[in-house]
């Protein structure tokens, strides 16, 4: 492992077919031996991998992609704060976008599982906007990629602070929750019900259900709701 992670750092980016076995390698190792994630965190190999997001070459950012998933699916949140340290959210922003959907489901897949992090953390992608860039994915997006996005919105909806739960409802996320309703896919349509209920505890809890209830009656949602009661999908 030291070998290959000490060449990595060692060699240029130009060194494209080195980079993609060596990145294979690591990517094998980190899902397959939860350990050596530390090591590559320890020896301070994490920027390189981030870096390498940059090259363009699919193979490259897929392998690099999965090793950051490795990381960000651990529960671990010191590991998982390493990612947001290094920046990894200005990388995912262009990764999500990328012509290859295999490339934009592991994106999705990793920025659902650096929204279920800390609260700072889930401040932070609101902070950057990610609620307003997902609801684009779900928008145009293929189903595979679109279902990880929705996830991804649904962990930022468990934010607790009332500021940036208020930027979510300002952005529009019971107009998204509402379009969710209408889906066809009924995982999409329980998904976006959990993203419901998150608001709604977090209104509740501050008093503020009455406000939210009348917002969610002006949008019709009371209807999609009734209907949603005798839906063929128990």
């Amino acid at each position: 492992f030291k070998i290959i992670a000490r060449a990595v750092m060692i060699y240029e980016t130009t060194q494209v077919e080195f980079i993609t076995d060596a990145c294979f390698i690591l990517s094998s190792m980190t899902n397959n031996y939860k350990e050596f994630i530390k090591e590559i965190i320890d020896i301070n190999l994490l920027p390189y991998i981030i870096k390498f997001l940059d090259i363009d070459n699919k193979a490259i950012i897929m392998t690099c992609l999965r090793i950051v998933g490795n990381i960000a699916s651990e529960d671990n949140t010191i590991q998982t704060q390493k990612l947001f340290d290094l920046n990894v959210l200005s990388k995912l922003k262009y990764t999500l976008f990328n012509e290859s959907p295999s490339i934009r489901k592991e994106t999705a897949f990793i920025l659902s599982n650096l929204a279920a992090g800390t609260q700072q953390q889930i401040e932070i992608m609101i902070e950057q906007n990610f609620f307003e860039i997902l609801k684009k994915v779900v928008k145009s997006d293929v189903p595979k990629v679109k279902k990880e996005a929705i996830y991804a919105i649904a962990n930022l909806s468990m934010v607790e602070n009332e500021k940036y739960m208020k930027k979510l409802i300002d952005d529009g996320i019971l107009i998204f929750i509402y379009e969710c309703m209408k889906d066809i896919d009924p995982k999409n349509i329980i998904i976006s019900l959990e993203i419901l209920g998150n608001i709604l505890g977090f209104a509740k809890k501050k008093g503020e259900l009455n406000n939210l209830l009348s917002e969610i009656e002006k949008i019709g949602m009371v209807d999609i709701l009734d209907n949603l009661q005798v839906h063929q999908d128990q």
